[in-house]
């Protein structure tokens, strides 16, 4: 394919994003139209059809792009120990903070922070729980998580990151 179109459309996805991510500061999702993002981004309507189906579509894309930086925090997790387990929920409530704007609109109309099979943690330890029972237990930190960061951003993250790393860290130990 030829490289200077590809570097075209990627120009223009990072328009349309980018202009996504300045209007959700001064409007609700269900008030940002296709026509105030495209003037926005300085790219027509049928560009933004090219690469989106419609508004939910770019979130989940904008969210999907979010999960990779989510995986490099989430990476130098020691997962035999667990010891720097909440140095990393702090760093994961920091992205959450610098990306409010989008997570107080994702975590309305989502249970999970991630999406169910992209887990913010390991299964539980066997040793706590059964191997059978352990998805189960999975499932439920995961709304969990998904429904304190909502609460929290509710509250307009009063709290400071490294609180909510130390209260989630005690109910994933319990």
């Amino acid at each position: 394919m030829n490289t200077k179109q590809n570097q075209r459309k990627q120009v223009s996805k990072d328009k349309i994003e980018k202009a996504f991510l300045t209007l959700i500061h001064t409007k609700p999702l269900n008030k940002i139209t296709i026509q105030s993002l495209c003037t926005l981004a300085q790219v027509n309507r049928t560009t933004f059809y090219a690469h989106y189906a419609d508004i939910y579509a770019l979130t989940e894309t904008i969210q999907t792009g979010f999960q990779q930086e989510i995986r490099l925090i989430l990476k130098p997790l020691d997962r035999q120990t667990y010891a720097n387990i909440e140095s990393i929920f702090a760093k994961l409530f920091k992205f959450i903070q610098a990306h409010r704007d989008f997570y107080g609109i994702y975590l309305t109309d989502h249970q999970y922070f991630t999406p169910p099979d992209t887990p913010i943690m390991p299964a539980p330890s066997s040793q706590f729980y059964v191997d059978d029972e352990r998805h189960y237990h999975l499932q439920f930190f995961m709304a969990g998580f998904g429904a304190v960061a909502r609460e929290w951003l509710r509250n307009d993250c009063q709290e400071t990151t490294q609180k909510m790393a130390a209260l989630i860290c005690d109910e994933y130990r319990r």
